[in-house]
């Protein structure tokens, strides 16, 4: 799952885009995958397809974080619910599944 980012902001004297360092990239596209995951999970519910694609790129995030056992416990969640709504066969399950399993 890709999250835009918002693109190179100008500096104040407007003559050279200011740029994110990459560990603040990656927390702020961590926190709109969040966010975004929160408010899909109200709307729809925490089983549909696309709340499942964002809890696991929110897993995904986690252990890139550094955080591999919490992450673990996330993404396990996640396979088991896109197995049981998806279907085992289901090609966001297989991807779930074998992630979880390269962790």
């Amino acid at each position: 799952m890709r999250v835009a980012l918002e693109p190179p902001r100008s500096s104040p004297d407007g003559a050279a885009p200011v740029r994110r360092s990459r560990p603040a990239a990656e927390a702020a596209a961590g926190m709109a995958v969040v966010i975004e995951a929160a408010e899909a999970d109200r709307a729809y519910g925490p089983v549909h397809p696309e709340v499942l694609a964002l809890r696991h790129g929110h897993a995904r995030l986690v252990h890139n974080a550094g955080e591999p056992a919490r992450a673990a416990r996330l993404l396990a969640l996640v396979a088991q619910d896109r197995r049981r709504v998806l279907g085992p066969r289901h090609p966001a399950a297989l991807d779930s599944t074998r992630r979880l399993a390269s962790w």
